[in-house]
């Protein structure tokens, strides 16, 4: 597996993170309209189909990641750290709310 994900051009794997996140995007303001304004949908429905369109995105920017050389590493581990920390305080908002 990491033989294939090395064998990738970076050229490809940034267009389908550009390709994930314009799908994801749409995806989102789609169901948003549908499960917010109409109740078409529910939201149960929206957060496992959101889930599922992103996962891809995770897929492909976890490929880049084993890829990237130790500087690009540091970076996108500054950047992990800094999602992560920004999930803990949100979810602990919600929490203490």
């Amino acid at each position: 597996m990491l033989r294939k994900i090395r064998a990738l051009d970076d050229k490809q794997l940034l267009r389908g993170v550009w390709w994930n996140t314009g799908l994801f995007a749409v995806v989102f303001l789609l169901l948003s309209y549908l499960a917010g304004d109409h109740d078409y949908v529910s939201y149960s429905t929206a957060v496992i189909i959101l889930i599922a369109v992103y996962i891809p995105g995770l897929i492909l920017l976890l490929a880049m990641y084993l890829k990237a050389d130790a500087d690009t590493r540091r970076a996108y581990n500054l950047r992990i750290g800094l999602v992560a920390a920004a999930g803990i305080l949100i979810a602990a908002w919600r929490y203490l709310n």
